[in-house]
């Protein structure tokens, strides 16, 4: 969680609030007054903690749950006046189902994942993969609404559906998180494609155009894919067959 939402979130707390965090194991945010997590209660903290030194949380109030098993979470209605959840979303398999129940038990919270810039960019954690390996979703806020595409390891395997190491190392820090206070309840949805055999690549496509010009070679090699695959070139008259040759070897030495 970042530093500055951290704090934030403490002085808007009152020292009456319920508070819980999901998906804390990690990383639990000590004001907490209940933790819903997969991972026991003794092996907690493996990156540290935020929210202040005291831990609110005990054994008896950290419950051991599969967030995702489509059981309903052990609360009531709007029983919390602050949910938190804060790099979990993107790794588990039913966020979904996750969202609709902060909804339906929280009265406000804070959500936080990493930018779909961040899911998007070599260099994260290596050089020739797009963000963190382990991570199902990319995660976009618009407005109020959390919208989720699945990443898929295909988003690593042309250059048009992610940005390249140097991308990354000048985004700003601020844009490589999601992040967003919520007040009552937000929606949510999947971003799904039927019936659409290119929609996530070009989903991924369309994104990182948005945010990126590629070098002038990249539009080289979208020239040579036309060219090959074109059946502009097939219908040529005998001409094309003197300049072929040339146009090949001028390409083979911008790629």
């Amino acid at each position: 969680m970042l530093e500055q939402n951290a704090e934030k979130i403490l002085s808007s707390l009152k020292e009456s609030d319920l508070v819980l965090d999901i998906g804390a194991w990690a990383q639990p945010f000590n004001r907490a007054n209940y933790v819903l997590d997969f991972m026991p209660y003794e092996t907690r903290g493996l990156f540290g903690s935020r929210g202040g030194e005291r831990e609110y949380f005990t054994k008896e109030t950290w419950i051991c749950q599969d967030i995702c098993s489509r059981q309903p979470f052990p609360f009531q209605d709007k029983q919390f006046d602050f949910v938190i959840c804060s790099h979990t979303l993107e790794d588990v398999r039913d966020p979904i189902w996750i969202c609709s129940e902060i909804n339906r038990i929280g009265k406000r919270g804070y959500i936080e994942t990493p930018s779909r810039l961040t899911e998007s960019s070599f260099g994260v954690e290596s050089k020739k993969r797009s963000g963190y390996w382990h991570h199902r979703w990319l995660v976009e806020r618009q407005d109020n609404e959390l919208i989720f595409t699945a990443k898929f390891q295909l988003i690593d395997q042309h250059w048009s559906y992610h940005f390249p190491v140097d991308f990354y190392k000048k985004l700003p820090e601020e844009k490589k998180f999601m992040f967003f206070f919520w007040d009552h309840q937000f929606s949510f949805r999947e971003q799904v494609f039927p019936f659409q055999p290119n929609g996530v690549t070009n989903d991924y496509a369309s994104f990182a155009q948005r945010y990126y010009r590629p070098p002038f070679r990249y539009d080289l090699l979208r020239l040579r894919k036309w060219y090959r695959q074109s059946e502009f070139r097939k219908k040529l008259n005998p001409i094309l067959s003197l300049i072929e040759k040339p146009i090949k070897l001028f390409l083979k030495e911008v790629q």
